[in-house]
């Protein structure tokens, strides 16, 4: 069975989804994959875009959606930052993403795997907390303080 040890490049990327058994779409000319990723009975679309720093290096950004911009106190998220096992919260075009960044040079497909089983439980726990906070406004859950 083929395996990539390392990733190295975002160009590496489709063929390290295909060998996990993901399908994925990527946006012609835009550096941007979405697939969808399936672990521990969990399920979560990801987008993964690739993202160079001022030095010319190539970084992976993963971001997975949680809920709207109008579900979550902002201050709060501040804090939550601080206090997530992975990652950090962003606003992008509205919505709450739970965003990771990672350098692409050396990264070990292991790390990578890591990285998005762990961000995928995040987005998860998230979520769940954002549901339950507009459906019960009472119930206490991890990250409560976050959404209105």
């Amino acid at each position: 069975m083929e395996t990539i040890e390392r990733i190295g490049s975002f160009a590496s990327l489709p063929r390290y989804l295909e060998l996990r058994g993901h399908r994925f779409a990527l946006a012609p000319g835009m550096d941007l994959i979405q697939c969808r990723y399936e672990e521990d009975r969990l399920s979560a679309l990801v987008a993964m875009r690739r993202a160079r720093s001022r030095a010319g290096a190539e970084w992976l950004a993963i971001g997975l959606p949680i809920c709207s911009v109008q579900s979550i106190q902002l201050r709060a998220a501040l804090i939550a930052n601080d206090e997530l096992p992975i990652g950090g919260l962003a606003v992008t075009n509205g919505v709450v993403l739970v965003r990771q960044t990672l350098p692409l040079v050396g990264l070990l497909s292991s790390h990578l795997d890591h990285a998005l089983a762990t961000l995928v439980r995040t987005a998860a726990e998230l979520a769940v907390a954002a549901t339950r906070a507009a459906t019960d406004p009472d119930v206490e859950t991890a990250y409560r303080y976050l959404f209105r």
